[in-house]
């Protein structure tokens, strides 16, 4: 056998078995590449389902939170209510008594019965000013501390959402190798025949 025919048959084995070396290696990559997309699929569904719930708890725990909040104001804008009329019904009692007392001393009129009239009259919206005074430090109290509840349940959402959009960048990073070191260049096709055809040219053929 000439020495060209030997070197191209054997430029043309070396040129087969490269082939079909690098033929089953892209098979391998592609059918693990989808091993790991399934998996990763899979992960990014329970991460989904975890994070759904765990949003779901705190959005009701803060709403419950609140909600003992809105109570709370509610309850205390009554007592308000029902302290400013006691206040008031006093006040009556007590002015319709103070005249009556003016009446039977022979007070009406004069300056001591106005005076003990406007005494009755002066603690009254003196009471009533405190019970305004209190309700709005008990509404300014129950407001900073509500404010301070909506802002946690914030605080964990966007942590929440943080940790998932990291989690989900893993996944996603751990499912496609391309992702990690940029997109590989494609091989043109084609190569094996075109290099047996070279060395089938070698010989004249």
């Amino acid at each position: 056998m000439p020495a060209g025919w030997a070197a191209a048959i054997g430029a043309g084995s070396d040129l087969l078995g490269g082939y079909l070396q690098d033929k089953a290696a892209k098979k391998a990559f592609r059918k693990q590449t989808k091993m790991n997309n399934a998996g990763a699929r899979r992960a990014v569904g329970q991460l989904q389902l975890g994070t759904g719930l765990e949003e779901a708890l705190i959005k009701t725990a803060t709403k419950h939170r609140l909600g003992g909040f809105q109570n709370a104001q509610a309850a205390a804008d009554l007592g308000a209510v029902n302290a400013r009329q006691t206040v008031k019904a006093q006040g009556a009692q007590n002015q319709a008594d103070t005249e009556q007392s003016a009446v039977s001393r022979g007070l009406i009129g004069t300056s001591t019965g106005v005076q003990a009239l406007q005494g009755v009259q002066g603690q009254t919206t003196a009471h009533l000013s405190a019970i305004d005074q209190a309700l709005a430090q008990q509404m300014a109290t129950l407001g900073l501390e509500k404010s301070n509840v909506q802002a946690e349940g914030d605080m964990a959402l966007a942590n929440l959402q943080s940790q998932r959009t990291q989690a989900m960048y893993e996944l996603t990073q751990g499912a496609d190798p391309f992702a990690v070191g940029g997109r590989r260049g494609k091989k043109k096709r084609g190569g094996f025949f075109k290099g047996a055809a070279g060395g089938l040219g070698a010989l004249g053929l």
